[in-house]
Protein backbone atom coordinates (compact mmCIF):
# COMPACT_ATOMS: atom_id res chain seq x y z
CA UNK A 1 0.00 0.00 0.00
CA UNK A 2 2.76 2.28 0.36
CA UNK A 3 4.07 1.69 -2.79
CA UNK A 4 0.57 2.79 -4.42
CA UNK A 5 0.51 5.92 -1.77
CA UNK A 6 4.15 7.37 -3.06
CA UNK A 7 2.83 6.65 -6.93
CA UNK A 8 -0.41 8.70 -6.54
CA UNK A 9 1.81 11.13 -4.60
CA UNK A 10 4.29 11.05 -6.92
CA UNK A 11 1.75 11.87 -10.26
CA UNK A 12 0.36 14.59 -7.84
CA UNK A 13 3.48 16.46 -8.02
CA UNK A 14 3.63 15.62 -11.55
CA UNK A 15 0.41 17.09 -12.49
CA UNK A 16 0.88 20.45 -10.13
CA UNK A 17 4.67 20.53 -12.20
CA UNK A 18 3.15 20.78 -15.04
CA UNK A 19 0.55 23.31 -14.52
CA UNK A 20 2.94 25.59 -13.24
CA UNK A 21 5.08 25.34 -16.73
CA UNK A 22 2.03 26.07 -18.13
CA UNK A 23 1.27 28.44 -16.01
CA UNK A 24 4.51 30.28 -17.01
CA UNK A 25 4.03 29.73 -20.54
CA UNK A 26 0.76 31.30 -20.95
CA UNK A 27 2.05 34.28 -18.89
CA UNK A 28 5.13 34.93 -21.34
CA UNK A 29 2.84 34.13 -24.63
CA UNK A 30 0.20 37.21 -23.50
CA UNK A 31 2.75 39.35 -22.14
CA UNK A 32 2.38 42.55 -23.45
CA UNK A 33 4.93 43.90 -25.96
CA UNK A 34 6.92 47.10 -24.78
CA UNK A 35 7.22 50.42 -26.68
CA UNK A 36 10.68 51.10 -28.55
CA UNK A 37 11.62 54.33 -27.92
CA UNK A 38 12.85 56.47 -30.50
CA UNK A 39 15.53 58.87 -28.99
CA UNK A 40 16.93 61.06 -31.30
CA UNK A 41 17.45 61.30 -35.63
CA UNK A 42 20.19 60.04 -36.56
CA UNK A 43 23.37 62.17 -37.69
CA UNK A 44 25.51 59.43 -39.40
CA UNK A 45 23.87 56.92 -42.32
CA UNK A 46 25.77 54.17 -43.38
CA UNK A 47 24.93 52.59 -46.48
CA UNK A 48 26.36 49.15 -46.16
CA UNK A 49 24.23 48.69 -42.84
CA UNK A 50 22.52 50.70 -40.24
CA UNK A 51 24.94 50.61 -37.59
CA UNK A 52 25.36 53.08 -35.02
CA UNK A 53 28.00 55.61 -35.08
CA UNK A 54 29.00 57.73 -32.34
CA UNK A 55 30.33 61.08 -33.23
CA UNK A 56 32.68 63.73 -31.43
CA UNK A 57 29.68 65.92 -31.04
CA UNK A 58 26.20 63.20 -30.73
CA UNK A 59 25.36 60.05 -30.43
CA UNK A 60 22.72 58.01 -32.82
CA UNK A 61 19.93 55.92 -31.21
CA UNK A 62 19.59 52.88 -33.03
CA UNK A 63 16.16 52.93 -33.01
CA UNK A 64 16.29 56.30 -35.06
CA UNK A 65 18.21 54.54 -37.12
CA UNK A 66 17.79 55.76 -40.89
CA UNK A 67 18.56 53.56 -44.12
CA UNK A 68 18.55 55.87 -47.62
CA UNK A 69 19.06 54.19 -51.38
CA UNK A 70 22.05 55.95 -53.40
CA UNK A 71 19.73 57.86 -55.37
CA UNK A 72 17.70 59.09 -52.63
CA UNK A 73 21.36 60.02 -50.47
CA UNK A 74 22.18 62.01 -54.19
CA UNK A 75 18.99 63.52 -54.35
CA UNK A 76 18.48 64.73 -50.82
CA UNK A 77 22.68 66.09 -50.68
CA UNK A 78 23.28 66.60 -54.09
CA UNK A 79 24.67 70.30 -52.76
CA UNK A 80 26.10 68.94 -49.77
CA UNK A 81 28.51 66.13 -51.57
CA UNK A 82 31.92 65.15 -50.99
CA UNK A 83 32.98 62.33 -53.30
CA UNK A 84 36.41 60.22 -52.59
CA UNK A 85 37.92 58.97 -55.82
CA UNK A 86 39.98 55.51 -56.37
CA UNK A 87 43.41 57.86 -55.42
CA UNK A 88 41.70 59.07 -52.49
CA UNK A 89 41.29 62.69 -54.03
CA UNK A 90 37.88 64.36 -53.13
CA UNK A 91 35.57 66.78 -54.90
CA UNK A 92 35.07 69.72 -53.66
CA UNK A 93 38.81 70.29 -52.32
CA UNK A 94 37.60 72.87 -50.04
CA UNK A 95 34.51 74.26 -48.64
CA UNK A 96 32.10 75.81 -46.45
CA UNK A 97 29.36 74.36 -44.51
CA UNK A 98 27.17 76.01 -41.58
CA UNK A 99 27.06 74.52 -38.00
CA UNK A 100 24.41 71.58 -38.28
CA UNK A 101 24.18 70.78 -42.10
CA UNK A 102 24.43 67.16 -42.79
CA UNK A 103 27.50 66.09 -45.57
CA UNK A 104 27.77 62.77 -48.05
CA UNK A 105 30.64 61.14 -47.94
CA UNK A 106 30.68 59.67 -51.28
CA UNK A 107 33.28 56.84 -52.02
CA UNK A 108 32.96 56.68 -55.91
CA UNK A 109 35.87 53.63 -55.63
CA UNK A 110 35.41 49.64 -55.95
CA UNK A 111 37.34 49.67 -52.42
CA UNK A 112 36.86 50.76 -49.43
CA UNK A 113 38.29 54.16 -48.01
CA UNK A 114 39.54 55.01 -44.69
CA UNK A 115 38.60 58.28 -43.90
CA UNK A 116 39.55 60.74 -40.84
CA UNK A 117 37.25 63.69 -41.50
CA UNK A 118 36.31 66.21 -38.48
CA UNK A 119 38.08 64.04 -36.07
CA UNK A 120 36.26 60.67 -36.52
CA UNK A 121 37.52 57.79 -38.87
CA UNK A 122 34.80 56.57 -40.95
CA UNK A 123 35.55 53.22 -43.13
CA UNK A 124 33.72 53.36 -46.47
CA UNK A 125 33.00 50.70 -47.84
CA UNK A 126 33.54 50.62 -52.07
CA UNK A 127 30.77 52.82 -53.82
CA UNK A 128 29.21 53.14 -50.46
CA UNK A 129 28.31 56.39 -48.70
CA UNK A 130 28.29 57.94 -45.52
CA UNK A 131 26.14 61.13 -44.01
CA UNK A 132 28.22 62.74 -40.93
CA UNK A 133 26.40 65.85 -39.74
CA UNK A 134 28.79 68.99 -38.54
CA UNK A 135 28.07 70.37 -35.53
CA UNK A 136 31.21 72.35 -34.24
CA UNK A 137 32.29 75.64 -35.93
CA UNK A 138 35.93 74.74 -36.80
CA UNK A 139 38.35 74.37 -39.80
CA UNK A 140 39.80 71.06 -40.42
CA UNK A 141 41.64 68.27 -43.05
CA UNK A 142 40.85 65.49 -44.17
CA UNK A 143 43.06 62.50 -44.74
CA UNK A 144 42.11 59.76 -46.64
CA UNK A 145 44.29 56.38 -46.70
CA UNK A 146 47.69 57.18 -46.00
CA UNK A 147 47.40 60.83 -48.26
CA UNK A 148 46.78 63.71 -45.25
CA UNK A 149 45.45 66.42 -46.15
CA UNK A 150 43.40 66.03 -49.19
CA UNK A 151 40.47 68.33 -48.74
CA UNK A 152 39.99 71.34 -46.39
CA UNK A 153 36.71 72.21 -44.60
CA UNK A 154 35.11 74.96 -42.82
CA UNK A 155 31.95 75.09 -40.62
CA UNK A 156 31.12 78.64 -39.64
CA UNK A 157 27.93 79.51 -37.49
Amino acid sequence: MNTVGNLGKTKIWIAVIFIIVLGIFILVINKPKEDKKVEEAPTTIDSTNTEVKKTTTSTVAPTGAVSLSYSQALTKYANTRIQINASCQMTPLKAVYKVGTSVMLDNRSDTSKSILFNGTRYTIAGYGFKIVTLNTAKTFQVDCGSSQNVATFTVVK
